[in-house]
Parts: C-alpha cells; structure tokens; sequence
C-alpha cells in the first residue's frame, strides 16, 4: 500500500469520518469492530492530533486519479525517437500532481517501482496513470506517439 499524509479530518457520522489525503483522495475511515478499529475518530482531539501523520490510500494503489483532478498541461507530442531521456529512467512527480500517460499509437511499456512494483502496456484506449512521488519509467516497444497530460 501507498502511505499518505493527511491534511484534513472530517466527521461524517459517530463512527465515521472523511481523511483529505496529500494525494487528492478523500478516504473513509469508520470505527466499527471487530471488522475496522480505528477509535481515534471517536474523539474530535484524536482526530485533530491525526492530520499530518500518514495513511494507506487504496485509491493510489488502484492508480485512480481523484475525483475533481483537473489537466493543466499536455506536454508532447513524442515519438519514440524525440522521448526526453528523462522519461525512460526512473523519476517521480511532485506531491499533489498527477499524469496520465495517453498512448495515440503504437505500445509503450510502462513501469512502476515500489511500493507499487507493476508493469504496463499502454496502447491507444489505455492510458497509463501516473501516481505522485512514485518512482515510475516508460519504455517504448517499436514506433509510438505520446503524449503526457498533468493533473492537480
């Protein structure tokens, strides 16, 4: 699982409440043994004392963009000739900032290191999405156009 920092802690109910991750993600968080034990939203101090510290985020995991994320730059197009090298090593996003990786054709190979460790073909119709502060690279398999579209 990807680790979190809270930013912010709602009370949804009595035994529930709404954790605004560093990610862009809201996570639900419910005290109901024996099946979910988190007895800190019981208390408005213990809540508040939370923000700050870190969570898992089943949604980064997933490789879900948040809901609301909104694209504020598109960078290429490339081929698999004019990839910036950058790209094809290891790198990361900033906090908060998100990319989707939009293949308009041919195959790219997408890889994404721990805590995710997984690899992708991306074709046209699927794209591949890009998690912040995780370390990641592409690699194309023949001839490929791209782009890179940005999200916070």
């Amino acid at each position: 699982m990807i680790d979190r920092r809270i930013l912010d802690i709602e009370a949804e109910s009595a035994d529930s409440c709404v954790a605004a991750l560093d990610c862009g993600h809201r996570r639900h968080i419910r005290h109901r043994p024996p099946l979910e034990r988190h007895p800190w939203i019981l208390d408005p101090a213990e809540r508040a004392a939370r923000v700050g510290q870190r969570i898992e985020c089943g949604r980064c995991e997933r490789l879900e963009l948040p809901a609301g994320a909104a694209c504020y730059k598109q960078l290429g197009e490339f081929s698999a000739a004019t990839i910036p090298p950058g790209l094809l090593k290891d790198h990361t996003l900033k906090a908060g900032t998100w990319a989707q990786i939009v293949v308009l054709s041919g195959q790219l190979r997408y890889r994404i290191a721990a805590p995710l460790a997984r690899e992708l073909l991306l074709t046209p119709g699927a794209p591949g999405v890009v998690p912040p502060e995780i370390p990641h690279s592409i690699e194309p398999i023949g001839e490929v156009r791209l782009r890179i579209d940005f999200y916070r």
